[in-house]
């Protein structure tokens, strides 16, 4: 921006067209940054959020990102205005889960996003993707900082998605979809508007 600033009134024309490009790449590398840094200091907030919110929030940023992803969101609804403690920093989880599998699916990738009720006051989200699937020996390496089969990627977004999630005091797992695909298993506590986790309340 300060270059932009100094030079925009002696720039050629030709030089300008670097300007919003040398932007675009600094904020791609502040962005990698930031969530390198999830790695070793993952985002929590105490805030709790109900589940149709939060997945509808969750919807709607993936389509932002990939405009041309076929995105079926499916709630039950006995869990749909159930809340779930710590939204913010479970969204940013979920949203490391979907954008792994709207890039796994390709252009037109389909992602499936489904939420239950799971066992002992929790909620199973399972989002499943239309991509090539795994290779034998690949579920034990998903989740190794920095492995990834896609060219150009980083591979830390199902990394980073398992450290939230633990964090939050739930469980992520990876399993064969479609087929083909994968499906992303996540299960987290319910919680009450207060942001307590039930189990916590003897269930209440």
């Amino acid at each position: 921006s300060l270059l932009e600033d100094d030079l925009k009134e002696t720039a050629s024309p030709s030089m300008r067209e670097y300007f919003p490009l040398i932007a675009a790449e600094c904020g791609k590398m502040e962005e990698l940054a930031t969530r390198i840094g999830w790695l070793f200091d993952p985002p929590r907030n105490g805030e709790a959020e109900r589940m149709h919110i939060l997945l509808t929030a969750l919807a709607s940023d993936i389509h932002r990102e990939f405009p041309r992803a076929q995105l079926a969101v499916e709630v039950d609804p006995g869990i749909r205005d159930a809340y779930v403690a710590h939204g913010s920093g479970l969204l940013i989880a979920l949203k490391e889960v979907a954008r792994n599998a709207a890039e796994s699916g390709g252009r037109d990738s389909r992602i499936s996003i489904d939420c239950r009720p799971g066992k002992k006051d929790s909620a199973c989200i399972r989002i499943s993707d239309s991509g090539r699937g795994m290779a034998a020996g690949e579920e034990d390496k998903v989740f190794d900082p920095f492995f990834t089969t896609k060219s150009k990627h980083v591979g830390i977004g199902l990394c980073i998605a398992r450290r939230i999630i633990g964090d939050c005091r739930g469980s992520i797992t990876v399993g064969p979809g479609g087929p083909p695909g994968v499906m992303v298993c996540v299960t987290v506590p319910l919680a009450g508007a207060d942001g307590v986790v039930r189990s916590e309340k003897g269930g209440q």
